[in-house]
């Protein structure tokens, strides 16, 4: 072998000079790419943890969706006691009582209105003399 001229030296140094210029602007796309490597090796187990998380959702959603059937039940039991049917709602209850009510109310003040009249011609019987107070 022969010894380096000063030309190969200098063609040496000006190749390396290049390289490290070019690794130098390359660097950042390097390590971006190193980055995005790491991220899908990653990425698996990440899909297994999502996966888990939805799993917990599922069952979450589930109960939720009993506790809804559940009220749904009782907003008809509810709503079927609030309205008119059959006669055995609480509805027709309280109409039927309304309705008793009223026709007691109305006995109640004819009776009065008849007893009132009675009396007044008790006084007026009384006042004129023609009953005997003892």
């Amino acid at each position: 072998m022969t010894a380096p001229t000063s030309a190969d030296v200098l063609l040496w140094v000006l190749c390396a000079a290049i390289v490290v210029m070019a690794a130098r602007r390359a660097w950042p796309f390097i390590r971006q790419l190193v980055h995005v490597v790491d991220l899908l090796t990653e990425l698996p187990n990440r899909l297994e943890e999502i996966e888990g998380r939805f799993d917990d959702q599922d069952e979450k959603l589930d109960q939720i969706g009993e506790r809804l059937d559940g009220q749904d039940d009782k907003l008809d039991e509810i709503q079927h006691e609030v309205t008119n049917n059959d006669g055995s709602s609480l509805k027709d209850s309280v109409d039927r009582t309304e309705a008793a009510l009223a026709e007691h109310l109305e006995w109640a003040k004819t009776d009065t209105d008849a007893v009132a009249g009675r009396l007044a011609r008790i006084e007026a019987q009384l006042l004129n003399g023609d009953i005997d107070q003892n």
